[in-house]
């Protein structure tokens, strides 16, 4: 059998028709398969460009089964990809997990620390430079005392507490790295920030030997009277101390609390700006000390010796600490006896407190003070009735005197006895210390006469 015949059985066609040529059967047979074979790629790959033709039946092509798979194949080979319809794939949305978001959030915190951590160094190095070189510090020279046997630690603290330095760790690493810990003095300098760590340990290296002397400041003493003890005991100039104690520059808030020519303008003729903050005690002092220190010594004193509930008690009076301190001197002034400093200071605030009909203290010891006093350079012009509670209203300019503990606490807290509370007036008796207390002038001037008391208060 001939390989058309073999064709025409597998595909089911007669072998032979009558009457025709077997060789012409076979060659018409491939022709039919040609043209099937044609017509199904025609079909699979249309022309984008060719006419639309009328639709006409499409004639019946028997394709066989086999011929049917090539013809897949070849669709799939022509067909572009760009043709074919692509499936659209929903995009999935990313989630960050709890974990990863806790990795951002640490990161953001270590990027936080790390910017927080570089300026604080950043200002720690700033401050260190100026501390170390002394750029841009105070000029002001403070005495600081060393103990024997101080370690640099001891050192650097006291300094920081004298307000030399800022940075304590600095100078101790600076003292270490030197080698200047061993040659550090004792006894007492006098330093200033200006001079750097270099200048401070320069002057705590040497080991200048003074002398001291210990004065006793008595209770009621004025600036004029401590100023010449001074100067006797060869501790400060008279003319020092009175600059001094007419000088602002002193790191204590009460300081900044003294009124002003802008609070009153009577305060313009005040005499001596710390007249009764120099507190009364017994000191020792280094000869031929700055001025200064010895007025701050006396600052520090006071400072201490008002306490925190004095303070508060201070408030609640409705006084200021200025008015109490002013008033506290015109009882040291006027009371012979430590007992009757509450009682004076009873009537004072009584008259105060009824100023329409008492609108004068008139308190013989403020004419005194002021008529008293010496011009002094660097002092202010005196004005007497700033002063004089016969003249002003009120209370005087300022403090004419250094009160003692006793009289500051007596103005605080004034007596409560209830003869006392009625009084207006008193007097006291100078050759026996004894003062008497009157509710009326009438009585008060009978007071005067019987006891002879013509130079008293009124």
């Amino acid at each position: 059998m001939t390989d058309d015949e073999k064709i025409r059985e597998q595909e089911g066609q007669p072998l032979t028709q009558p009457g025709e040529d077997p060789a012409e059967q076979a060659r018409q047979a491939r022709a039919s398969r040609v043209q099937a074979f044609r017509l199904d790629i025609d079909y699979a790959a249309p022309q984008a460009d060719a006419p639309a033709e009328t639709e006409q039946p499409a004639p019946d092509h028997s394709v066989p089964a086999e011929n049917e798979q090539r013809t897949m194949v070849l669709r799939e080979a022509i067909v572009p990809a760009e043709q074919a319809s692509p499936v659209k794939r929903k995009k999935k949305k990313k989630r960050v997990s709890h974990k990863a978001a806790w990795s951002y959030v640490k990161v953001l915190f270590y990027l936080i620390a790390i910017l927080a951590a570089a300026g604080a160094l950043s200002v720690f190095i700033l401050v260190g430079a100026l501390d170390l070189t002394g750029l841009n510090k105070s000029k002001a020279e403070v005495e600081v005392t060393i103990p024997a046997g101080a370690t640099a630690d001891q050192v650097a603290e006291i300094l920081k507490e004298k307000n030399v330095i800022d940075l304590p760790l600095l100078f101790r690493f600076y003292v270490s790295f030197t080698g200047a810990g061993a040659t550090l003095q004792p006894g007492t300098f006098t330093v200033s920030s200006a001079y750097g760590y270099s200048g401070i340990i320069e002057q705590l290296q040497e080991a200048a030997v003074r002398s001291t002397v210990r004065v006793t400041i008595p209770e009621g003493y004025t600036v004029e009277k401590i100023a010449a003890l001074m100067e006797k005991n060869q501790v400060c100039s008279a003319a020092d101390f009175y600059q001094a104690a007419n000088s602002r520059d002193y790191n204590y808030s009460f300081i900044a609390d003294i009124p002003t020519v802008d609070d009153d303008p009577k305060y313009a003729n005040r005499i001596y700006l710390l007249e009764g903050y120099l507190f009364p005690d017994t000191y020792d002092f280094f000869t031929d000390s700055k001025a200064r220190d010895v007025v701050n010594k006396m600052l520090e004193n006071f400072n201490n010796k008002v306490t925190a509930k004095m303070k508060v008690a201070i408030r609640q009076s409705g006084y200021t600490l200025d008015q109490i301190v002013t008033l506290a001197s015109i009882v040291q002034q006027e009371v012979a006896l430590k007992e009757d400093m509450q009682k004076v200071a009873r009537v004072l605030v009584n008259r105060l407190e009824n100023a329409k009909t008492f609108p004068k203290l008139q308190c013989d010891s403020t004419g005194t003070y002021v008529n008293t006093q010496h011009f002094h350079e660097g002092g202010v012009p005196i004005v007497v009735a700033a002063y004089d509670t016969y003249q002003c209203d009120g209370l005087p300019a300022g403090a004419i005197a250094n009160p003692g503990l006793v009289a500051l606490e007596a103005m605080i807290s004034p007596s409560q006895n209830s003869a006392i509370q009625a009084c207006y007036y008193f007097a006291t008796d100078t050759t026996t210390g004894i003062t008497y207390y009157s509710r009326t002038l009438e009585e008060h001037n009978a007071i005067r006469r019987k006891y002879n008391i013509y130079s008293g208060n009124s």
